[in-house]
């Protein structure tokens, strides 16, 4: 039997940022033992290029919007 907090299970997948860094992962745990058919690894694969994506959009959001005030303060 697995120690506390007893997890029999773990899949995950890399949430990375725009350099391709690992800055954590998505996953699934469950105190049963149990394995991911090939449709569940791909659906959990792209839920993290999602995450990895919405990383991705906050970073180029920032820097637009650091440029747009730049732009504003030299008018």
């Amino acid at each position: 039997m697995a120690n506390p907090p007893n997890f029999r299970f773990y899949a995950g997948a890399p949430i990375v940022d725009p350099d391709g860094f690992a800055l954590g992962s998505l996953c699934v745990i469950d105190y049963q033992p149990r394995a991911l058919d090939a449709q569940q690894a791909q659906t959990l694969l792209a839920l993290a290029e999602l995450a990895s994506d919405e990383v991705r959009l906050r970073a180029v959001n920032r820097q637009w919007r650091w440029a747009c005030d730049r732009l504003e303060r030299q008018a």
